[in-house]
């Protein structure tokens, strides 16, 4: 590349370590960095995403935080969406202590998270299935409406799935009903230019509590009327459904 007289960017070396990184040659990513900082190269927000990503995807989350060091020390300030990445990489192996941790050193930074982060950590709790899981997430739940955030269909599901995993089935289909309610209003707003409001949100709202949710599920868009157990389900939970597109 030198040799035609190019010379390597942002975007050549933020290649290299993202590719590195994911093939888990963590001294090869190092070295690839070192080198751009010693050709002047400075990351970006973008960039710094593409690498943590890489990190966070392959379990390496010391050479995350390498990289994280690495911008703050060049002034380069981590965006809300850089931690989530982490957050969620946490959330998908269970370690809801991780996800928590990346959730406080945002906050730290002064970043105002979004209810994305919140249900990264809702979901660590789900995919840990361990005792009391359920009681953790729902303590979460109440921190992000706590916090002004809006609860949307991920909230619920990973609700559902936390349940799910210890088989506390009222709770589940508690939240299931919840969701379906918050769905058939979406769908409310969607039409608000036909006067008659959609069929299935009057008998889900009159009865959140009903066992057979599936016969109130949303007719506009399908939520309620799809369902997969869940790992360890061993009552039936319902936990599993379909999202809007």
């Amino acid at each position: 590349m030198r040799s035609k007289g190019l010379r390597p960017n942002i975007v050549t070396y933020t290649t290299l370590v993202a590719a590195e990184a994911l093939s888990g040659d963590v001294g090869a990513a190092e070295a690839a960095l070192e080198k751009a900082a010693a050709d002047g190269v400075t990351v970006d927000v973008q960039s710094l995403g593409v690498q943590v990503h890489a990190y966070a995807k392959a379990g390496n989350f010391e050479g995350a935080k390498r990289c994280l060091d690495r911008a703050l020390a060049q002034g380069i300030a981590p965006n809300d969406v850089v931690y989530t990445t982490l957050m969620d990489a946490c959330a998908q192996k269970g370690d809801a202590d991780g996800t928590i941790a990346w959730f406080t050193l945002a906050r730290e930074q002064g970043l105002r998270l979004t209810v994305r982060s919140y249900n990264a950590i809702i979901t660590a709790y789900a995919n840990k299935g361990a005792y009391g899981s359920d009681k953790a997430a729902k303590e979460w739940f109440k921190r992000a409406t706590d916090d002004d955030m809006k609860p949307d269909v991920f909230t619920y599901t990973s609700l559902i799935a936390a349940c799910a995993k210890v088989s506390n089935v009222d709770s589940a289909e508690a939240w299931l009903s919840k969701m379906v309610v918050l769905c058939c209003h979406q769908c409310l707003r969607k039409e608000q230019s036909q006067k008659e409001r959609p069929t299935c949100l009057q008998p889900v709202v009159q009865d959140e509590r009903r066992r057979d949710l599936s016969k109130h599920c949303c007719i506009q868009c399908g939520v309620g009327g799809s369902w997969q157990k869940q790992a360890g389900d061993d009552q039936g939970v319902r936990a599993g459904v379909q999202t809007h597109d």
